[in-house]
């Protein structure tokens, strides 16, 4: 089927306008002559313009726009007015119940339809709506299996909302994965330092092993018993020594002291009986010698040191070993996840449009990035694309804006045109009023 008659009124700057379009319509004239709105026409005819009072010609209260197909087999008129925009069909000489879904069946794709408008889109635009028209599912079990186990429970598939576009859902979680990654890798770049700032400071480790049985415990309380003999004997030193003093001065008070001699004489002796017994047990007293054992204990100190460095070293280089490990796990994941399974999930789909690929967010095809094609291979492809995604029984391509091609480029697009089973409506700027070249099939 093609359109055999558009009839536009009142719609954007074309106010009464008539045509009866070939196979292939070129479309040339000065700027703002009313090329881009019969494409547009075409374009609102079959697919609501929605509420925009701005496609009302000026002054006008209502905008209609009628396309008939294949001679009257089936005939849609469109009124936009400032509230919205109906529609009414009829199919061989019947009116259709439900317009805007028999609309909908002959024209799926309105916004992939004009091959030099997708052309010049940014790449990123332009692979959204490559996704949004293959329609690409993804699973989480198709992606596990594909990943692997390890790689499959690296990558926290249990925390993604499997719904909408596949390739892009792949891309969000190749990103979130990338962003853990980074974190991990961060940690296991701190980690490193620490086990070598950590190992530098480990003592030698030769004589630990003596310590590993040693009593600390025995010989503290060895150590305590031998410091309180050695305090006990100072004090009785200070005491024998105050006691001498004391005899000197009692000796002393007997001879001034007649009366009182008895008395002194009395304390002398009982002085004389307990001194006696604090010089035997003076001159009986061995003071141990603790040098040894307070070196061992100090020693035994350092070693305890010596192990909690030991054991920080050992813990910190475990959750090195750790994390060294998730980060493979997460590299190997993401890498995946840019390559190889987005290839899969392709090849689990019939894609319209063949060598064709995607990688993070460039769009590949036969492996060049498309903005790295020439002109001609850009056209050629985008083309291509609106073909492919067409409906086959109302195939139309609406190409606005073809100045952009060179002079070459604009015959080899013509010349396709007129070999295809397309009907084409092709727009070029040039000079004076708008004049519309029909051409049918080439023989």
């Amino acid at each position: 089927m093609r359109v055999t008659r558009l009839t536009i009124k009142n719609f954007l700057g074309l106010a009464d306008y008539d045509l009866r379009p070939g196979k292939v319509n070129v479309i040339t004239g000065g700027k703002g002559q009313g090329k881009s709105t019969l494409l547009n026409a075409v374009k609102a005819g079959f697919c609501s313009p929605g509420k925009d009072p701005g496609v009302i010609h000026n002054g006008e209260k209502s905008a209609e726009i009628f396309i008939e197909i294949d001679e009257g087999k089936i005939e849609i008129n469109r009124k936009a007015t400032a509230s919205g925009s109906t529609a009414t069909v009829t199919a061989q000489g019947e009116p259709v119940s439900k317009p805007a879904a028999f609309l909908k069946q002959l024209f799926p794709l309105p916004d992939i339809i004009n091959p030099v408008e997708l052309m010049f889109l940014p790449v990123k635009d332009q692979r959204a709506m490559l996704l949004r028209a293959f329609d690409v599912k993804l699973s989480k079990d198709w992606l596990s299996e594909q990943l692997g186990s390890d790689l499959a429970e690296a990558c926290n598939l249990d925390s993604f909302l499997y719904e909408g576009e596949g390739l892009s859902l792949l891309q969000q979680i190749r990103d979130e994965v990338a962003v853990r990654r980074h974190s991990v890798n961060r940690n296991k770049t701190r980690l490193e330092k620490s086990v070598e700032s950590d190992r530098r400071d480990l003592p030698d480790t030769a004589d630990l092993a003596k310590w590993e049985s040693y009593d600390i415990k025995a010989k503290r309380q060895e150590l305590e018993r031998a410091r309180a003999e050695q305090q006990q004997h100072d004090s009785d030193r200070i005491t024998i020594d105050k006691m001498v003093s004391r005899k000197s001065e009692l000796a002393n008070e007997i001879a001034a002291l007649e009366q009182l001699v008895e008395d002194k004489k009395r304390q002398l002796a009982s002085l004389d009986e307990e001194g006696k017994s604090l010089v035997e047990k003076l001159n009986a007293f061995t003071p141990a010698d603790t040098t040894d054992l307070e070196a061992e204990i100090e020693e035994y100190d350092i070693y305890l040191r010596s192990v909690g460095r030991i054991e920080a070293y050992n813990d910190r280089n475990a959750q090195l070993i750790e994390a060294a490990n998730e980060h493979r796990v997460l590299d190997d994941a993401v890498k995946a996840l840019s390559k190889e399974i987005p290839a899969a999930l392709l090849a689990t789909v019939d894609a319209p449009i063949k060598d064709l690929s995607f990688e993070g967010e460039d769009v590949l095809v036969r492996g060049v990035p498309i903005n790295k094609l020439s002109s001609g291979e850009r056209m050629e492809f985008w083309i291509s694309v609106v073909k492919s995604l067409a409906n086959p029984d109302m195939p139309i391509i609406l190409i606005d804006g073809a100045e952009a091609l060179d002079e070459e480029s604009f015959a080899a697009l013509e010349a396709d045109a007129e070999a295809d089973n397309f009907q084409h409506f092709i727009t070029r700027v040039t000079t004076g009023p708008m004049q519309v070249k029909k051409t049918e099939a080439s023989s």
